[in-house]
C-alpha cells in the first residue's frame, strides 16, 4: 500500500470522525451559550411586564382660562424589586398628542402633594395657568431611564395602557349672566329633589 493511499485510508477513518465530534462539540457550546443568554435576557422583560401603572387620576378635570389652579396627579404604581431604578413621570402631551411637551417626576415620599409615603401611591403638585380654551392631555408613564430635569420633546412611550391617560378640560370663564343661570339652575334643581 503506498504512502498516499494509507494517508487517505487515515483521514477517512480518523480525521473526519475527530472533526466531527469536535464540531458537535462546538455546537452544544454554542446551543448552550444561545440558552443561557435567551434566558437571562428574558429576566428584565419580565420584571417589566410585572411592573405597570394601575390607575391613575387629576384633580380637579376642569379649569377656566386665565386662572391658575393646582392640579394634583395621583397613580397606583406596582415596581418589582428587580426594577429600582424605575421613575413614574407624568407626561404633558403636545397639542397633537404624537410626542411630550413637558414631565415631571411623581413621588411616593410624602412631599409635593403626596398624602403618605411608600404607599404605592405616586403623587405631584403642579400650578397651571391657560389663556385659550383646550384639552390638556397627561399620561402617567413608568419609565426606566431617569427623566431630564428640564422640558423636552420626546416621542411617546410604547404599549400604553389606556388608564394611564387622564385630561384636564380648559373652558373660557363664565359671563355674569352665565353664572346667575346656573345659580338658577341649583336653586330650581334643589327645589326639585326636596318636593320629591
Amino acid at each position: 500500500m503506498t504512502p498516499t493511499h494509507c494517508y487517505s485510508r487515515y483521514f477517512l477513518r480518523v480525521a473526519i470522525p475527530a472533526r466531527l465530534t469536535y464540531d458537535s462539540g462546538m455546537l452544544r457550546a454554542l446551543f448552550w451559550l444561545m440558552l443561557c443568554s435567551v434566558l437571562l435576557g428574558t429576566n428584565p422583560t419580565a420584571a417589566d411586564s410585572l411592573a405597570h401603572v394601575e390607575w391613575a387620576h387629576v384633580s380637579p378635570t376642569a379649569l377656566y382660562t386665565s386662572e391658575e389652579k393646582t392640579l394634583l396627579f395621583t397613580a397606583a404604581v406596582t415596581i418589582p424589586p428587580e426594577l429600582p431604578n424605575a421613575t413614574i413621570t407624568v407626561l404633558q402631551l403636545n397639542p397633537e398628542q404624537t410626542g411630550i411637551k413637558y414631565r415631571w417626576e411623581l413621588v411616593d415620599d410624602g412631599t409635593y402633594g403626596d398624602v403618605q409615603a411608600h404607599d404605592g401611591i405616586y403623587s405631584r403638585k403642579m400650578e397651571f395657568k391657560e389663556y385659550r380654551p383646550t384639552t390638556l392631555q397627561f399620561v402617567v408613564a413608568l419609565e426606566m431611564n431617569q427623566p431630564p430635569r428640564r422640558p423636552r420633546i420626546d416621542p411617546l412611550p410604547e404599549n400604553l395602557r389606556t388608564e394611564q391617560h387622564v385630561a384636564v378640560t380648559v373652558t373660557p370663564q363664565p359671563t355674569f349672566v352665565e353664572i346667575l343661570r346656573q345659580i338658577w339652575h341649583r336653586l330650581t334643581r334643589t327645589k326639585e329633589q326636596s318636593a320629591s
